[in-house]
């Protein structure tokens, strides 16, 4: 796209004369940039009930100084937009561009009224002491601009829409990072802006020991990290730092877990080496042996760990999800190569994070009991009387060197609903100790942030 040389404004420079065909050009005050004029000076929306704008063609608009700043853009389709189209369906679609340029112009100015309005309630609620997330307030949102909106937009389309907006306004008001287990472009940090919003402040952690040390620190009010993996299970260090730590377990997000094989490299023939997680070189193995069974498989830290080496190099080949890809500028030689299509990874939100209300929620506890027979039934019957059901039961050592255990189980319920409320309290009475170590909302499935990701064709599969 061309761009106009850049030229010097001088005191008392002569305004060349423009033809009729052109907009007036205008230049920021201290910019050597000569730009177009704002689209939206010269086109006004129906319901606009503002004066008209003054006859000068200065860069500073009276009557919108908000707006001055976008003088500073230099939009190169904009002189297109004004030229004379030659035929009818031009001059059609020119004029539905013009009106899209003034209205993206006033939503980026409400949006930004909107933001400030955000950042004073974010300031209110910080001297209060208060939580700055609000769930609720948000559903709210949502179920009334659902109930409001006419078309064309369809319900997904508003919900996803006014997350975004959401998010950037938590951003705004918090000001701290989110923490993940890191670096940029691992599924975690995909799980983090399906939860939070893209626009959410990102620290990535070298260990779920450190995600979990920064909210201990204060250094961030959350923390989003792995928890279960449909094809292998839940991951214990997780479960035992939930312990140790105390931190609440406040939600979850359910990603898919969509690995590409990302590489410099022109075709499979040429990839001499493939980086991966080890539970990416397990998911992905008969793929492995089918396509690239003589190429060495190395064991990194993470999937971004991979794509990062394997953008450094051009025989290189990494397992990852096609953001990471994006993030390091490296290709995708085939998609989807997951042995299991409905291969899944569970995430918790860990730190005190306002519950989203609804009524399908899940608790999860933490149980030491005796050793003798019979206790583990002892201990669950009072499940079965009130009718709470068991999502996940996972048993880990205490590391005494006894031979005795913990269990950790997921309940379907809230603990102040009275069903799981009555069956905890017997619980408790059967245990030599129990802990509620967090309580959150039901999730579904969320889609991969950004991409579309379907499954590898045969086609794909055989290059």
């Amino acid at each position: 796209m061309a761009r106009a040389s850049p030229t010097r404004a001088s005191a008392g420079a002569t305004r060349p004369p423009r033809s009729s065909g052109s907009p007036p050009r205008s230049v920021l005050a201290g910019s050597s940039l000569p730009v177009p004029a704002p689209i939206w000076r010269h086109f006004r929306l129906p319901h606009d009930r503002r004066p008209p704008p003054p006859a000068s063609t200065g860069s500073r608009i009276g009557h919108a100084p908000r707006m001055a700043k976008l003088d500073s853009l230099t939009f190169g389709s904009m002189d297109n937009l004004t030229q004379a189209p030659s035929a009818p369906h031009e001059r059609e679609v020119d004029r539905h561009r013009r009106s899209i340029n003034a209205i993206d112009h006033e939503l980026l100015r409400l949006l930004n009224r909107r933001s400030e309005h955000a950042q004073q309630i974010g300031l209110s609620k910080r001297r209060a002491g208060l939580t700055i997330p609000q769930p609720s307030r948000e559903q709210g949102i949502l179920d009334e601009l659902k109930r409001l909106n006419a078309g064309p937009l369809r319900p997904a389309q508003v919900d996803q829409i006014w997350r975004e907006i959401f998010s950037a306004s938590r951003s705004l008001q918090q000001g701290a990072p989110i923490a993940f287990l890191g670096p940029n472009g691992t599924y975690s940090e995909d799980a983090v802006i399906s939860f939070f919003g893209d626009a959410a402040l990102r620290i990535g952690c070298a260990t779920l020991d450190d995600a979990f040390d920064a909210v201990a620190s204060g250094a961030a009010p959350a923390a989003v990290v792995p928890f279960e993996n449909s094809a292998h299970g839940c991951i214990a260090d997780t479960l035992d730092l939930l312990a140790r730590t105390g931190l609440p377990a406040s939600g979850e997000v359910i990603l898919p877990i969509v690995h590409c094989l990302l590489s410099h490299a022109s075709d499979l023939g040429t990839v001499d080496c493939v980086l991966g997680h080890p539970q990416a070189l397990a998911q992905c193995r008969n793929w492995l042996d089918r396509h690239l069974p003589s190429v060495e498989r190395r064991a990194v830290s993470s999937n971004a760990a991979a794509a990062k080496a394997a953008s450094e190099s051009t025989t290189h080949a990494a397992l990852a999800g096609e953001r990471a890809g994006r993030l390091y500028g490296i290709e995708v030689l085939s998609r989807a190569i997951q042995d299991q299509p409905s291969n899944r990874t569970r995430f918790l939100i860990v730190g005190d994070v306002p519950r989203i209300a609804t009524s399908s929620g899940k608790t999860l506890i933490r149980v030491e009991i005796e050793h003798r027979a019979g206790s583990l039934a002892g201990l669950l019957a009072p499940l079965q009387t009130h009718g709470v059901s068991i999502e996940f039961l996972e048993t880990r050592p205490l590391g005494n060197g006894a031979w005795t255990y913990c269990f950790y189980l997921e309940l379907s319920g809230f603990p102040h609903e009275a069903p799981v409320a009555e069956a905890l309290a017997e619980m408790t009475q059967r245990a030599s100790t129990l802990a509620v170590l967090g309580a959150y909302a039901r999730s579904a499935m969320c889609a991969v942030p950004s991409v579309s990701l379907p499954r590898a064709t045969d086609e794909e599969r055989a290059q």
